[in-house]
């Protein structure tokens, strides 16, 4: 009895260290498990779309049309003498290339910039049409979008005249930019600058020696005018570029009560034409230098 008795503690004792063995078994380590190039492939995807959602979503890019023609008139404001920022002061393109695209804002500051001691194309306020403003009841209408292309129509009382001028806008590289300014008139700012270039294209031509008649007259260009010496007389005439008309090209001096003297060109070249003095009397023009 009491070999089989120690025989059963035996058994129970292997047992007991056994089931101690396995519990204090450390589990195998998992082994850390790597991104293959297919997941990194992936991930980098999702990463530069997020990147691309996040420039797309941008204010700056979004903005709409009628949106930046309201935020122009809130830089530009009406009392000229306090702005900190002027879009017009011909000392940073910032603005300008900020609410304009690339060619009219390039007009823009070539004006500013080239014709600080004269009169250019912005002898006047483009945005209100008008060299002397008294500004109420100005509303920015909704824009009128058809694909790239969008209208924006604002209105306003200047003084006691109710105005509407119309901004052209188009989408440049995603964001919305004027391309030009009409007027009440049917005028547009693009127009004006193009009969700026034409009318500054025949002023240079207008320099030169001249045949008039069985005479000759020299003229030189001065500021905003031109200086004409007679071969045969004294003292100096000033003439002025009065625009185009019909395709000829007219300069004519100031009025001194007894009429002006008016040169008539053919073309803007201003290699031929004719000359009407104040008493109507016409004489044949050539450049001969």
């Amino acid at each position: 009895m009491t070999k089989r008795i120690a025989k059963i503690l035996f058994i129970a004792l292997l047992l007991i260290s056994g089931f101690s063995c396995a519990a204090i078994k450390p589990e195998p380590a998992q082994e850390e498990t790597k991104p293959t190039a297919e997941q990194n492939s992936s991930e980098g995807e999702i990463a530069a779309a997020q990147a691309s959602s996040s420039s797309n979503s941008n204010p700056a890019q979004q903005i709409s049309p009628d949106a930046l023609v309201k935020d122009l008139y809130k830089v530009h404001g009406q009392d000229f003498e306090n702005q900190s920022e002027r879009i017009l002061d011909g000392k940073s393109r910032r603005l300008l290339d900020k609410y304009f695209d690339k060619n009219l804002a390039d007009l823009f500051w070539k004006d500013l910039t080239l014709h600080q001691e004269e009169v250019g194309v912005i002898d006047f306020d483009p945005f209100y049409n008008a060299q002397d403003i008294e500004i109420k009841n100005l509303s920015v209408g909704k824009a009128q979008i058809e694909g790239e292309k969008a209208t924006v129509a604002v209105t306003f009382n200047n003084y006691s005249q109710k105005e509407t001028v119309t901004y052209l806008l188009a989408k440049k590289n995603g964001a919305w930019k004027i391309s030009d300014i009409r007027y009440k008139s049917g005028d547009t700012l693009l127009k004006y600058f193009k009969e700026n270039a034409q009318s500054e294209a025949s002023n240079r031509n207008f320099e030169g020696t001249y045949q008039v008649g069985e005479t000759t007259a020299t003229v030189k260009p001065v500021k905003m005018a031109f200086e004409l010496r007679w071969a045969k007389g004294s003292g100096v005439m000033m003439f002025f570029f009065e625009g185009k008309d019909a395709g000829k090209y007219r300069f004519s001096s100031e009025d001194t009560g007894k009429g002006k003297d008016t040169f008539v060109f053919d073309n803007e070249s201003s290699n031929a034409g004719k000359f009407i003095r104040a008493d109507c009397k016409e004489m044949p023009v050539r450049k001969i230098k």
